[in-house]
């Protein structure tokens, strides 16, 4: 019974093995995305998803993980390698252990983000505009948890804190502000495409004082692959007691490389769209 359990073992984990496809770079720089079909004490060989077979000395490996993308009708598609931010708000996928990335939200708005753990993840940056002194610049924090995931269901919590640099008054007291969001976020779908409900609770910190929004910010987001190397990402801002036609409404083309996210879209509410007026938007995100 045991020798047929372990028979049983082998094959499944052989069979999982060789099902399984994986990226390989090399000490060349070169990636190579397929499923190993072969292996032996010096060589692996590749099967690519055009049929092609590859034999890769071993020597020559640098790294050898999981393909976390896509294959289909024979073609590649990468995952999004902004999948845990659409165009400001997150969702709730994590970063990832040891995970990073530099943002630049509409050139004014950098950013670097971390992977703590597999759940947790935090942001630095700062807000600025040009001939803005560097003592007078907002600086920005934000932690995100990613609780729990069940099938195509992610949640995730956290919050961001803005802080802004003290006011001077002559004759009165220095001024301290600071203010931000808490938030909780729900995402459906997956790393190709997914939507997400997030609820914010803004608050504002004055010296000693700290004031709490009783309604929450309501933020729709979506993420749609339209092709190989373009999805579409839209998100929606729901502010209490502002009327439909002010609330605004961003839509980008997502540029997809291995690395490289690039957002050209645009900002605008339905008032703005109307008159012929919406706000031009770029990001750029690089991981590395």
């Amino acid at each position: 019974m045991k020798n047929i359990l372990f028979i049983l073992l082998s094959f499944s984990i052989l069979f999982a093995q060789e099902s399984k496809t994986v990226s390989i770079t090399t000490s060349e720089g070169s990636e190579i995305i397929g499923v190993v079909s072969a292996e032996t004490n010096t060589n692996y060989t590749i099967e690519t998803p055009t049929g092609i077979i590859i034999t890769i000395p071993k020597e020559a490996v640098v790294k050898i993980s999981e393909f976390r993308g896509r294959v289909k009708d024979g073609k590649l598609y990468h995952a999004d390698p902004n999948k845990s931010m659409y165009l400001f708000s997150p969702s709730a996928f994590p970063i990832g252990k040891n995970n990073k990335y530099c943002r630049d939200f509409c050139v004014l708005f950098p950013s670097f983000n971390y992977g703590l753990t597999d759940q947790l993840s935090a942001q630095a940056g700062i807000f600025w505009a040009p001939g803005v002194d560097i003592d007078d610049i907002p600086i920005i924090g934000s932690l995100k948890v990613s609780i729990f995931s069940i099938n195509e269901f992610a949640f995730a919590g956290g919050a961001m804190y803005v802080r802004i640099p003290t006011i001077s008054i002559e004759g009165e007291d220095d001024i301290k502000l600071g203010g931000g969001f808490l938030f909780i976020t729900g995402t459906y779908g997956d790393q190709f495409n997914h939507a997400t409900l997030s609820l914010g609770w803004g608050f504002a910190r004055g010296n000693d004082e700290l004031e709490i929004m009783e309604r929450p910010i309501f933020v729709l987001a979506g993420n749609k692959r339209i092709s190989r190397n373009i999805a579409l990402v839209t998100e929606t801002w729901i502010w209490p007691e502002i009327q439909l036609g002010y609330v605004p409404i961003s839509l980008s083309a997502r540029f997809l490389g291995k690395s490289i996210a690039t957002d050209i879209g645009i900002i605008f509410t339905a008032e703005t769209i109307s008159e012929g007026l919406p706000f031009p938007l770029i990001n750029f995100t690089y991981h590395f």
